[in-house]
């Protein structure tokens, strides 16, 4: 098996550096690809070891979907066949990563483009996780999906070349929907392996709302959460379901905003700037001054 990881850094905290450190003891090449602005020498020092990681800083931040990029063929060119793609703050426990790990040695993946762990919101009550991890006790060991998020999720870069990778249209936001809606219409299976966990945040904060775990979201994000959803589902969707995607789920998002978030007319202000963005076919970054 030849596989590496690739971690996507932004401002790191020091516990985000540790965790990626420890990977180093189970996984012979680590890429770091730092979108910290103007980062510092200090991560640069962290990771000097070239046996083990490969430090790509950028000095600004490129956006997950160019990240991504960035390290599938990276990955490609030094001649490896599947990378585990990682946000800074998505933690896998070891036994976890094994689990993964071994899957990947003993299956045939030729028709499998992403293979990902469960994911288990650190910042959602902990009766939600108990449901989950009893959920997977008493499933089958994997389930075939729509789609997966990238992090923690194992990519074979040869159905990454069969596609045309990550759309950096969306910046961050959506491109995990996208990529996997790709994998799909080509054929290629997306595997959730339903007794291995990724430890990850949602969101800035969460509420059980009617019995369901609602995630409250930055204003920026809130920003490309609105405008990407038009542009996925313009790409990828018709008739009902587009309407039922975009419409309803934009009514859904302001919604939900106006009766539970916090700096509301800061976010609703931004979502009446992503749908003029979007209509003059403004993508990719988000630029205050257009």
């Amino acid at each position: 098996m030849n596989l590496c990881l690739g971690v996507v850094l932004y401002y790191p905290s020091q516990d985000n550096i540790n965790n990626i450190l420890l990977y180093s003891k189970f996984i012979n090449k680590i890429y770091i690809y730092d979108n910290t602005e103007d980062s510092d020498l200090k991560n640069a020092d962290l990771f000097s070891n070239n046996e083990f990681y490969c430090y790509m800083p950028q000095k600004r931040n490129m956006g997950m979907a160019k990240a991504l990029n960035d390290l599938c063929n990276r990955a490609i060119k030094d001649g490896y066949d599947y990378i585990i793609t990682m946000d800074q703050d998505s933690v896998f426990e070891h036994s976890n990563l094994n689990v993964l790990l071994e899957f990947i040695l003993t299956n045939n993946l030729e028709n499998v483009g992403i293979i990902a762990p469960k994911i288990l919101y650190s910042n959602w009550k902990s009766n939600t996780i108990e449901k989950e991890l009893k959920a997977s006790n008493d499933s089958n060991e994997n389930s075939i999906v729509d789609w997966v998020i990238t992090s923690g999720s194992v990519m074979n870069l040869k159905a990454y070349l069969s596609t045309s990778g990550f759309d950096e249209n969306y910046f961050i936001d959506r491109l995990d929907y996208d990529y996997c809606k790709q994998l799909n219409s080509l054929g290629f299976k997306v595997v959730v392996l339903n007794r291995s966990f990724l430890n990850q945040r949602l969101g800035e904060g969460t509420r059980n709302l009617f019995g369901v775990q609602y995630s409250e979201h930055n204003t920026l994000r809130n920003y490309y959460i609105f405008r990407n959803r038009l542009y996925y589902s313009d790409k990828h969707l018709v008739g009902l379901k587009k309407f039922t995607f975009s419409f309803l789920g934009g009514l859904r998002q302001i919604f939900f905003i106006i009766l539970f978030d916090k700096n509301k007319s800061e976010k609703i202000r931004m979502i009446i700037k992503a749908y003029q963005d979007y209509v003059k076919r403004r993508m990719n970054k988000y630029n205050p001054t257009r």
